[in-house]
């Protein structure tokens, strides 16, 4: 007997032992990997705590998370600086383009990457380079001072930079100053013809034309038909009447661009805008980046390691929340009125910026410092996220799907031993959940005008196929399949539907800009335009066709 206890308690010590790890498990909160990370990416950028037991890294953590700031790599973009002034005879000191007024601060990534896609051949057989871009950003992302200094840097300078800065409503306006008027039956050019002269007269100089706010007005009213039409088509010369000379867009003329990422933007980036005025070059919210400015005030603001980390913590942490919960152009940049709030004792106006830049820009989103609180707990607990044990989530998961309505929360409890079962269901459908985000994703980056037409046809049946192998060995439900391919097939239609849609819009500015030569549309003439979009009604999106009646009706 005795014997068969001793077995028995010997057998159940294993058992006992495991049931301690997984109810250990079961409750315990996970830590953000990112709060980890963070020791390591401070420490590998020279910002050390000499109390912690951490402060080194080994050489693999300091390749992976070191920061390359631009100064380190000023031979390279002096390079480039010299190859852009290569016949300009006096341009001004590379230590002006980059020092003044404030030395340069970002990642050296972040001012290559513009470079290489502003420098991007139009096609692998093309000769000619893009010399076109769009730079889109969030508030305080520093979408103007990296246009003023790669400018500066292209041209070599200030007189060579030509700058138009957007308002609503004054498309008119700004074609008879930039492009030019007609003053007694004689053609004037204005701005932008005298540019383009400059670069023909000047070929072995560079030029800079900075469209700011391009998103408030429509482009191609402002350029007109002739010059958006040789915009699109290096080989269409543009044609203006009592405008003799025979000029195509020069290839020593840069168009930069800036638009926002925020919502409620006055003209969307189109595939017809992205086609003339270039492709897309996002500037986001950079933790990166506002790491490199906190290093630069440590000393005067007196910046402590463990503060450091909460700044740039809460500063990832927040954008990344904001951009899930409500929209990624609410987000705010490193270089917003955070910078001023980086002092300990300002770390509250810091997170209440955040919550000033929401309400500023939704006019039916309002939120307080609580939307913080998930946040600021894991910052108070060590890196700790709020209610994320396994079975918290398990138990929220049963309150969403209703069973603890309608059954009680006490036998929620007893659903801890189907745990790892409902972990197993889980991973069933990470490819179901795979699939799904891919196809959203590039429905989205089409209409935000990321990806060009073509591109998201090749990328969605490349998703089709790999759809169509796994449900062939097995690897996804048959139910699973037929959602997905219910899903791909809507976003193929409306892939198809915008397309058609840019399209008209494209048609639709054509005719408005020749209707505009004369300064107004005539009743008779708008009457024209609303019935081509009449005729497309049903083929394009709501969206669009809403925004092409408001234009065509001035409302």
């Amino acid at each position: 007997m005795q014997k068969k206890i001793i077995l028995y308690i010997s057998s159940s010590i294993p058992v006992l032992i495991l049931l301690y790890y997984l109810g250990h498990y079961l409750l315990l909160n996970e830590t953000d990997p990112y709060w980890n990370d963070l020791d390591k990416i401070l420490i590998s950028n020279g910002i050390i705590d000499s109390s912690a037991s951490l402060n080194s890294v080994t050489q693999k953590d300091s390749l992976k998370f070191r920061i390359i700031p631009i100064q380190e790599r000023y031979d390279s973009l002096r390079s480039f600086y010299n190859q852009f002034q290569k016949f300009n005879p006096n341009p001004v000191p590379f230590e002006e383009v980059v020092d003044k007024p404030y030395p340069l601060i970002g990642s050296a990534d972040l001012y290559f990457d513009f470079l290489k896609k502003l420098s991007k051949k139009k096609t692998s057989s093309s000769a000619y380079s893009q010399n076109k871009i769009i730079l889109q950003g969030v508030s305080g992302s520093g979408k103007t001072t990296l246009i003023d200094r790669m400018s500066l840097l292209i041209t070599g300078n200030e007189n060579s930079i030509l700058r138009l800065n957007c308002v609503e409503k004054l498309e008119v306006e700004y074609n008879k100053e930039f492009i030019g008027n007609y003053v007694n039956n004689r053609f004037v050019p204005g701005k932008f013809l005298e540019l383009i002269e400059k670069c023909y007269e000047n070929p072995n100089l560079n030029y800079v034309f900075i469209l700011d706010d391009v998103d408030k007005v429509y482009p191609s009213p402002v350029f007109g038909a002739q010059i958006w039409n040789s915009l699109d088509r290096e080989e269409d010369p543009i044609k203006i009447d009592g405008y003799s000379p025979v000029r195509l867009i020069p290839q020593n003329l840069y168009i930069i661009s800036a638009t926002h990422s925020e919502p409620g933007y006055t003209i969307e980036i189109n595939a017809e805008i992205r086609r003339r005025l270039g492709s897309i070059f996002m500037l986001n919210a950079d933790p990166s980046t506002f790491l490199l400015f906190i290093k630069t005030r440590i000393e005067k603001d007196s910046l402590s390691f463990t503060h450091i980390k909460r700044l740039v913590y809460f500063f990832k942490r927040a954008n990344d929340h904001i951009s899930n919960k409500f929209d990624a152009g609410f987000t705010l940049g490193n270089w917003s009125g955070l910078r001023k709030l980086i002092r300990e004792d300002k770390f509250d106006d810091f997170v209440n910026e955040f919550v000033i830049n929401i309400t500023n820009f939704s006019s039916t989103q309002s939120i307080t410092k609580d939307e913080f609180s998930d946040i600021l707990f894991s910052i108070e607990n060590n890196g700790i996220i709020p209610e994320s044990s396994p079975i918290l989530l398990l138990y929220n998961k049963a309150e969403e799907l209703g069973i603890v309505g309608e059954i009680g929360g006490g036998l929620v409890l007893t659903l801890i031993p189907l745990a790892f079962g409902w972990f197993l269901i889980r991973k069933r459908k990470k490819k179901f959940e795979n699939y799904s985000a891919h196809i959203n994703s590039l429905s989205y980056k089409f209409k935000d005008g990321e990806v060009e037409y073509i591109e998201v046809i090749k990328g969605m049946q490349i998703i089709k196929h790999n759809l169509e192998l796994d449900f062939a060995k097995n690897r996804i439900k048959n139910e699973d399949y037929i959602l997905l391919l219910i899903l791909f097939n809507n976003a193929i239609s409306k892939i198809h539907q915008l397309e058609q849609s840019y399209d008209l819009r494209d048609q639709i500015d054509r005719k408005r800009d020749y209707f505009l030569l004369d300064g107004i549309i005539e009743q008779s003439e708008k009457n024209n335009l609303n019935d081509l979009l009449a005729q497309k009604k049903k083929d394009i999106h709501p969206e669009v066709y809403l925004e092409l009646w408001e234009r065509i009706n001035n409302k």
